[in-house]
């Protein structure tokens, strides 16, 4: 099966396949590296998200590439029955901050949570979250501008 392709700027918009895991999850790692100082994601804990019951990469995922190839964003909507909690997750390798991935990504994401309200109960709260790390100034307001409330926050045990 031939994926959906998309250009947005000088990128090619798709959705992932298995062969570009690895790829990936390098970009995860040399994001999470500068933003949080530590490598956070593996080849086996990307690939159980593939495996997990209701995540269809064709329908819920979404990488950016150059021309080249290179795997610059990658963004995904998750969510599962009722599908009234919706969350978008958007990651952009340093390289390519500031091309307007993240605002296309987390844009896509909204439209694909959109898509799933018909499966939702027609009497149902609707939510679309997203996070960032609240010392990561540039995906914090990238939120913000796109209209989302800071209403959460989390803390991680060490």
């Amino acid at each position: 099966m031939t994926p959906q392709v998309e250009r947005f700027n000088n990128f090619i918009i798709r959705p992932p396949l298995v062969d570009d895991i690895p790829a990936i999850v390098a970009l995860l790692n040399a994001n999470s590296l500068e933003i949080l100082g530590t490598k956070e994601d593996s080849v086996d804990d990307y690939t159980r998200m593939w495996t997990s019951p209701g995540y269809d990469p064709t329908l819920d995922s979404r990488i950016a590439l150059t021309a080249d190839g290179t795997i610059a964003a990658v963004g995904h909507s998750f969510s599962q029955a009722p599908y009234v909690r919706n969350f978008l997750w958007v990651a952009v390798h340093p390289n390519y901050r500031g091309c307007g991935l993240g605002t296309y990504l987390t844009e896509w994401g909204e439209a694909r949570a959109r898509e799933r309200i018909a499966q939702a109960p027609s009497d149902a709260r609707i939510t679309i979250s997203s996070g960032a790390p609240n010392f990561y100034r540039p995906a914090a307001d990238l939120l913000c501008n796109l209209g989302y409330q800071h209403n959460r926050s989390f803390y991680n045990m060490k």
